[in-house]
């Protein structure tokens, strides 16, 4: 009789194990599933901001092809002055 109430005994412990086991589950999957949902979010919010900083540059770009136009026009234009201010200069 002793032997049959140990492997009954070992039986329950297994069981409650498993038991343990299967309620502890949920509450794994639950926590897993929040943070994979916050590290969705984040990853989420990271690539917004990256579009929203990555969508400046062809503003930038543009912006800075516009002032390298207007400072050569300027500097082709002073070139032109000086180069008549010279041929009056030697024609004098």
């Amino acid at each position: 009789m002793g032997l049959v109430a140990r492997r009954l005994e070992e039986k329950e412990c297994l069981l409650q194990n498993t038991l343990s086991a299967v309620e502890k589950e949920p509450l794994l999957r639950q926590q897993a599933m929040e943070m994979h949902k916050r590290k969705a979010i984040e990853s989420a919010q990271s690539a917004a901001d990256l579009k929203l900083h990555l969508e400046k540059y062809p503003a930038q770009m543009k912006e800075a092809q516009q002032v390298v136009a207007e400072k050569t026009s300027a500097l082709e234009a002073e070139a032109y002055k000086t180069k008549r201010l010279h041929v009056r200069y030697f024609m004098v």
